[in-house]
């Protein structure tokens, strides 16, 4: 997870001095944050490997994503699950925001 952190730290410190400081345009873009972290763990979950996972993803960050949400338990229920991929695009959510 400090991996990620640092990822999101960088990647929004970047953003920041690309674009104009505006709250609108980083919550969006904590957004898109969440949602790839939840399609990510749905992989996860569902027992995509993580090896495979990591072929398809190009960035950085995405890559930090991806180790993050593996080293969050596979649940073989279908709530469990659901309540794991709920939990971590939170978790990635409210990183991105306390990074900006």
């Amino acid at each position: 997870m400090k991996k990620l952190l640092l990822a999101l730290t960088l990647v929004l410190s970047l953003t920041a001095q690309a674009t104009e400081s505006s709250t609108d345009g980083f919550s969006e873009l904590c957004n898109k944050f969440a949602e790839m972290s939840m399609d990510i763990m749905v992989y996860r979950q569902v027992g995509v490997p993580m090896d495979k996972l990591m072929d398809t993803v190009e960035s950085d960050l995405g890559k930090s994503i991806v180790a993050a949400a593996y080293k969050a338990p596979k649940h073989n229920d279908h709530k469990s699950q659901k309540r794991e991929v709920e939990e971590f695009a939170i978790e990635v959510y409210v990183a991105c925001l306390r990074n900006l």
